[in-house]
């Protein structure tokens, strides 16, 4: 299961099933995807969410971002994805907030970290490439500032 094919499947489950929760407000979906704690940064920010309320708040800011930019697919695209260890994939993937068919932000760059745990696959950590206008980065900044490192 070390083969980079295998490594792109297991990320492609995981881009599908964030994207879903995000957009039918399923937080228990979305928490299921992620490991506590995990890290999110983005330009020189870091924002390590450590408890299930952090990350519910986190979730909640996202949410209503992309409900505000009537937001109604969330298109992502695994770019890469390769094992460095057995239990853990590195990956990179692009994603695309649509209105229909108008993008509604630029495209966001994400290098993650998923590890593997008894329960499953879960996500440990993203970096974020997002313009200044990208709900995820507006959402990690407001985090940041209601809990300060």
């Amino acid at each position: 299961m070390s083969d980079p094919a295998s490594a792109v499947a297991i990320i492609d489950v995981m881009l599908h099933r964030t994207a879903q929760a995000i957009l039918l407000d399923d937080f228990a979906a979305m928490s299921a995807c992620f490991h506590l704690p995990f890290v999110l940064e983005t330009d020189g920010l870091k924002l390590i969410i450590d408890s299930e309320e952090k990350h519910r708040a986190l979730f909640e800011r996202l949410v209503e971002g992309y409900k505000s930019k009537n937001v109604t697919d969330i298109i992502r695209e695994c770019e890469a994805a390769e094992f460095v260890s057995p239990n853990v994939i590195r990956s990179l993937h692009i994603s695309h907030v649509m209105a229909g068919s108008h993008r509604v932000e630029e495209p966001i760059s994400t290098l993650a970290t998923t590890e593997l745990y008894d329960d499953g696959w879960r996500i440990t950590s993203a970096q974020y490439l997002a313009d200044s206008e990208a709900a995820i980065k507006k959402a990690i900044l407001l985090q940041s500032r209601q809990d300060p490192p």
